[in-house]
């Protein structure tokens, strides 16, 4: 494949992730659920299943928090998960819940002359949901990786400190549940505060600290 061709994929997968951002919601969109964790998610006052189509305008109603409900835009084919974040009962329309988490799908690092590393930072939100595994893009050509050069995840397990290097796809960062792999075995996943820092064969450099609320894949 070409330099071209490269830059060119590039710029249309940082202009889809913008697309995404910029998002205009409306009441008329259609979308399809994907995956529901709770029986209790309620649309238009029935169960919300796998399959069902709905329109922006019609009413989810949470009932506790953690539940979670990945969709797509019938149109645009644009997936979103929607999360209740807290405890209290809650009824609210699709596209106002869509257009209130706007901002924790993605966020533009820039390119303003700073460096790599605060462009890292900024391209990094402040908390993710992980149910399925997080897809952060970003230009890799400006950062070295490799076995010395690579991204580390390190948090509190308890009184446990752990540390993992992210994965890294091109010119996306992933975040998942590989992160509770500890030793060849899994860990029950929980909420953490992760610190990203840039780590090459001579020095460390720091990041950014971020918050992973770990979406449970059944919630009764």
């Amino acid at each position: 494949m070409t330099m071209k061709k490269l830059v060119l994929i590039k710029l249309l997968l940082l202009a889809l992730i913008s697309a995404q951002a910029q998002a205009v919601f409306k009441p008329t969109d259609k979308y399809k659920i994907l995956f529901v964790n709770s029986p209790g998610i309620l649309i238009d006052n029935k169960p919300a299943k796998v399959g069902n189509i709905f329109y922006g305008r019609q009413e989810v109603t949470w009932s506790k928090e953690k539940q979670a409900m990945q969709i797509i835009n019938m149109e645009t084919l644009d997936e979103y998960l929607m999360v209740k974040r807290t405890a209290q009962p809650e009824k609210k329309s699709i596209y106002k819940i869509l257009t209130d988490q706007r901002g924790t799908y993605t966020h533009d690092g820039g390119d303003d002359g700073v460096s790599v590393y605060d462009r890292l930072e900024n391209t990094f939100l402040d908390s993710y949901d992980l149910l399925v595994p997080i897809k952060i893009v970003f230009d890799m050509s400006s950062l070295q990786i490799d076995d010395k050069h690579y991204l580390l995840a390190t948090y509190m397990y308890g009184d446990t400190k752990v540390s993992k290097p992210l994965k890294t796809e091109q010119d996306t960062i992933v975040i998942d549940k590989s992160l509770f792999l500890i030793d060849d075995e899994n860990i029950d996943p929980r909420d953490i505060t992760l610190s990203i820092d840039y780590v090459n064969d001579t020095h460390t450099v720091y990041i950014k600290d971020i918050k992973l609320n770990v979406i449970p894949e059944i919630l009764p």
